[in-house]
């Protein structure tokens, strides 16, 4: 199924030939949990499974990227597409939703076919922030793969969509080695170059309107530059001259270009334009742009809380059983003495019951009082 997002150059698609004894993997571009990215000797992009019949040049990269980059790329989409992205073209759009076209060639279900992937300019630019920290490594250089969306948001957050996208360079250039870092560091220039001019317009004294942007390779402006008849003079440049080469795209953006010259930009590595895309995004955009937060795999479920110890639960003790309550005693209804009176028919209601008298206090009587003498003394007078 052809992503939304991709724009065919003819109703169908061909057909891909497949892996035969005249068509082999050349070169191994990416590589997740048990599927590698090939490029074959036919110019055209494959995945095989890891444990496939590879040839040693290929098992060789694989083992070097293994030692270099001991994790592999996660994926957790259920399907996607492969393309080999061939330039980089922004189209005007609407302001602030500038978008940006990738020509190239689609790889999907077994099948082929040249056309357009569309896509914002600031999905793009994050694409390339993720593809720096994910590169395929060899023993002598790098090549970088950028996961693009080629659907909605609703179908991406099924896992289905997602384009890996590979900027191969041509047969001629890969004497040195397949890596593709001169193209991420023009892609990274395409994107601020552009993000850029619309900022002038809109904010023209803004930090990043006013910033002088690196530039993907000073020695290849440079030579470029004198070639049109610039003269460089320390770290400026003068003449009268400006053709629409590639250099005069690069230097829309410094100012006059008449005789009284410019001063030339710096160049930056990848990591520089790593931080210098973080930081448009952030500024410009926002860190993580809509679409892409739909590309990054769902969280996982909370863990089950856990169990508690036997010494902290009675109930779950196998050494100190449960005691079982006694049985309920009955309680006997309190009635008065007499209701068993009524069941003959007397008694009558029965009122409150008698106050409780106080007992009373012993008080011994007082010795009698003496009168004259005894009875006895009578008998000796």
């Amino acid at each position: 199924m052809v992503p939304s997002n991709f724009i065919p150059h003819a109703d169908h698609l061909e057909r891909q030939a497949p892996l035969s004894e005249a068509i082999w993997p050349d070169h191994a571009l990416d590589i997740f949990s048990d599927r590698l990215v090939t490029l074959c000797n036919d110019g055209q992009l494959r995945e095989v499974r890891t444990d496939s019949a590879l040839p040693r040049e290929v098992k060789n990269e694989v083992a070097c990227h293994r030692v270099s980059v001991p994790q592999v790329r996660k994926m957790w989409f259920s399907d996607y597409a492969l393309m080999n992205v061939k330039t980089l073209d922004t189209d005007e759009g609407e302001k602030g939703q500038r978008m940006a076209r990738m020509s190239g060639t689609l790889f999907v279900d077994g099948q082929q076919g040249e056309g357009e992937l569309v896509l914002r300019v600031s999905e793009l630019l994050y694409a390339l922030c993720e593809a720096v920290q994910n590169p395929f490594r060899y023993s002598n250089g790098a090549f970088y793969g950028l996961a693009l969306p080629g659907e909605c948001e609703e179908t991406l957050r099924q896992g289905r969509g997602l384009i890996m996208a590979y900027a191969v360079p041509p047969a001629e250039l890969r004497a040195a080695g397949v890596g593709n870092e001169e193209w991420m560091k023009m892609a990274f220039f395409e994107c601020l170059q552009t993000i850029q001019n619309d900022m002038k317009e809109i904010k023209p004294k803004a930090p990043f309107s006013l910033m002088n942007l690196p530039v993907p390779s000073r020695s290849m402006l440079v030579a470029e530059l004198k070639q049109q008849g610039y003269e460089i003079v320390q770290d400026r440049a003068i003449s009268n001259m400006n053709r629409g080469t590639l250099a005069g795209r690069m230097l829309k953006m410094f100012g006059n270009l008449t005789g009284q010259g410019f001063t030339l930009p710096p160049e930056a590595t990848l990591q520089d334009y790593l931080k210098l895309g973080r930081e448009t995004l952030a500024n410009v955009f926002e860190p993580v742009p809509y679409r892409m937060k739909a590309l990054q795999p769902p969280p996982p479920p909370p863990p089950p809380p856990p169990p508690k110890p036997e010494y902290m639960s009675v109930t779950t003790s196998p050494s100190i059983p449960r005691a079982t309550p006694p049985p309920p005693t009955p309680q006997l209804p309190n009635t008065p003495a007499n209701d068993w009176m009524n069941d003959f028919g007397g008694g009558g209601v029965a009122g409150p019951p008698p106050t409780p008298k106080k007992p009373k206090t012993y008080t011994p009587p007082p010795p009698p009082k003496p009168t004259g003498k005894p009875d006895w003394a009578k008998d000796f007078e």
